[in-house]
């Protein structure tokens, strides 16, 4: 009797573990691309990739204003949905075992475990999110400095046609415009 009490028992948790792993994995699975507002400052930034992963979708173009909260680009991880799609081959699997309840121990085992990857997952989906607000934030801001170059390269070209300003001005101030239009495109490209 206590023995059967016990089998009960090691069910009714493992099936309130995968009650539970479902629920994480619904969360998980939703999340396939992330859109997250940025703040625009005016600085330069070079902005370097944290993540492996591709640009899903540039959602602006070249010289576009943007708004506060609004979307500039989708990324994507497919090595995170390959594990995703690994865990849901283990789920079922899991679930084949706790219907037929073979051994309550190895289930346990087996669902700490899953647990386990997925809090890492979790984590990993995570850290790709903060680094995406970041890349979106530092895209913003490069955007902002180079309408501002561009700005003063043609208020300097105005200048440089009515005999305003030196040659070497004009020239200093084009490699100027042209170094922060490359690093813009750099960008750009970098991401796509």
């Amino acid at each position: 009797m206590a023995k059967n009490n016990i089998t009960a028992t090691a069910i009714l948790v493992v099936s309130f573990v995968f009650i539970l792993i479902t629920v994480l994995l619904s969360f998980v699975l939703n999340v396939k691309s992330v859109k997250l507002p940025a703040v625009v400052q005016a600085e330069k930034i070079n902005v370097p990739a944290q993540t492996d992963g591709y640009v899903d979708e540039i959602m602006i173009s070249i010289n576009q204003t943007v708004q506060a909260n609004e979307t500039i680009l989708e990324l994507e991880n497919p090595q995170l949905e390959l594990k995703i799609s690994s865990l849901k081959e283990e789920k079922k699997y899991l679930e084949h075992l706790v219907n037929s309840a073979v051994n309550g121990e190895k289930l346990s085992l087996e669902l700490n475990l899953i647990n386990e990857e997925l809090l890492r997952q979790e984590n990993a989906l995570e850290k790709i999110s903060a680094e995406i607000r970041e890349l979106e934030e530092n895209l913003k801001i490069y955007s902002e400095f180079y309408k501002t170059s561009e700005k003063e390269f043609d208020s300097f070209r105005k200048l440089y046609g009515k005999n305003k300003i030196s040659v070497s001005e004009y020239h200093k101030k084009s490699a100027e415009f042209m170094q922060a239009k490359n690093r813009y495109d750099s960008l750009s490209n970098g991401l796509a």
